[in-house]
């Protein structure tokens, strides 16, 4: 089994998560929804827009999801 290593996000790593991000909802929505509506959430989640969100993460204020299940991992 491979081991996976969480750490927190650092300056940089937007263009890895944008593109994770784009291909996942590419692939994974398009049987539900129209290309136009994929097209639309893959351009909200761009490089710039991710490191946007992470700064504010990375500042301490993160209220997302993401951030309690990394607290809950023990990461702060």
């Amino acid at each position: 089994m491979n081991k996976v290593t969480l750490r927190r996000f650092r300056p940089g790593d937007e263009y890895a998560v944008s593109d994770l991000i784009c291909k996942t909802l590419a692939v994974s929505n398009r049987k539900d929804y129209p290309p136009e509506f994929i097209k639309e959430n893959i351009s909200s989640h761009s490089p710039e827009v991710i490191a946007a969100k992470a700064s504010i993460c990375i500042r301490g204020s993160c209220r997302s999801a993401a951030g309690s299940a990394l607290k809950n991992f023990g990461i702060k």
